[in-house]
């Protein structure tokens, strides 16, 4: 769910090698689903979708990995095996830190409201918390800048080396799946 450009999808087909194992790519934006297609050759099912409401069968879908993408509960509830899990990835506070700053976006204020939905509707396996800044290159800042739907008042007056990576990884379980 939030394909972006595919990436996340080709990593894990490599660590999966599984020639019965494959990636529904689901998207809402169509050019995202295509870019994902140029990264992910085998194993790869590109879908344009509405995450209210994917075109998938109920209890059909062994994990759903949700990375920086807003979600349906009840939708994602309904396609997921009864044994299935969920990995959702979610921005802390401090993510992309430099870049917001940069174009005026305020920070992120709903890290604690997340927190309290994932209490509420989910068993969490595990949690990881990544908080590191990386370097930046020049085209990787504008490739940032560029994917960011914020960034269109941005005149490229200022430039950035550094950007805060800051996320929470859950590994879940829906909670009226547990049996």
């Amino acid at each position: 769910m939030g394909r972006g450009d595919g990436t996340h999808d080709n990593i894990i087909l490599n660590l999966i090698s599984n020639s019965q194992s494959f990636i529904i790519g689901v998207d809402i934006s169509k050019v995202g689903v295509e870019c994902a297609t140029d990264h992910v050759k085998n194993n790869f099912i590109p879908l344009v979708a509405d995450l209210n409401y994917m075109p998938l069968e109920n209890q059909s879908v062994d994990v759903i990995l949700n990375i920086l993408s807003p979600s349906n509960e009840k939708e994602m509830n309904r396609i997921l095996k009864q044994d299935g899990i969920i990995i959702k990835v979610t921005p802390k506070k401090e993510y992309l830190y430099e870049l917001r700053e940069l174009l005026h976006i305020k920070e992120y204020e709903n890290e604690l409201q997340i927190e309290k939905n994932i209490d509420k509707n989910y068993i969490i396996l595990k949690k990881y918390t990544i908080n590191v800044r990386k370097k930046l290159s020049e085209e990787s800042m504008l490739n940032l800048i560029n994917m960011t739907p914020l960034s269109k008042k941005y005149n490229y007056d200022k430039m950035i080396n550094e950007i805060t990576i800051a996320l929470n990884i859950y590994v879940l379980k829906v909670r009226d799946k547990i049996e």
